[in-house]
């Protein structure tokens, strides 16, 4: 995807954002890091111009795929540190984005191979924002990297029925079924 000519910045910092996010996490460095930069570059345009509540927003989308280069740089403590601060503040103000940064963190987390820590972010994650698939589904795969069975076969139910009349074959609808299958 590519940024819209003309004068979309906040529209263009969340195709930047996508974009970095992507990149990191596929570990494409340089890649994500212009797209960090251009979500930057953006930012500034939009403190010079005063607008600052289209600045704050565009500081969160920098900060979040800030966090994710630095793991994707080998400096995953960096990103956790970013994305538990960035978190706390959503927390606080109770306005969480169409991602909750929380749930990222705990994305991250789970990334990283600490389930133990991911499954408390997740299950914060979830108290604020309830059945939201991907909470659900690390949730799960936190809980069954740690050998509590029951814990994910909970949040596998949750996933599955929140889910209900799908016919999709995601991987994470896949493995609730089969995990479930075998009670």
């Amino acid at each position: 995807m590519q940024p819209i000519a003309g004068d979309h910045r906040f529209p263009n910092a969340m195709i930047h954002f996508a974009r970095a996010i992507g990149a990191a996490r596929s570990g494409k460095v340089e890649a994500a890091r212009r797209d960090v930069e251009e979500i930057e570059k953006i930012h500034q345009s939009l403190v010079t111009d005063k607008k600052q509540e289209a600045a704050d927003g565009v500081d969160w989308l920098g900060k979040e795929a800030g966090a994710w280069l630095a793991l994707a740089e080998g400096k995953g403590d960096d990103g956790v540190k970013t994305l538990r601060a960035v978190a706390d503040e959503e927390d606080a103000e109770g306005d969480a984005s169409d991602i909750p940064a929380r749930e990222m963190l705990a994305d991250m987390l789970l990334q990283m191979n600490r389930p133990e820590d991911a499954l408390l972010e997740y299950e914060a994650s979830l108290k604020s924002n309830p059945g939201r698939f991907n909470g659900l589904a690390g949730a799960a795969q936190a809980a069954e990297k740690l050998d509590k069975h029951e814990e994910a076969e909970g949040f596998y139910g949750k996933l599955l029925k929140s889910c209900a009349g799908s016919n999709s074959e995601r991987p994470e609808l896949r493995q609730a079924r089969l995990m479930l299958a075998s009670k």
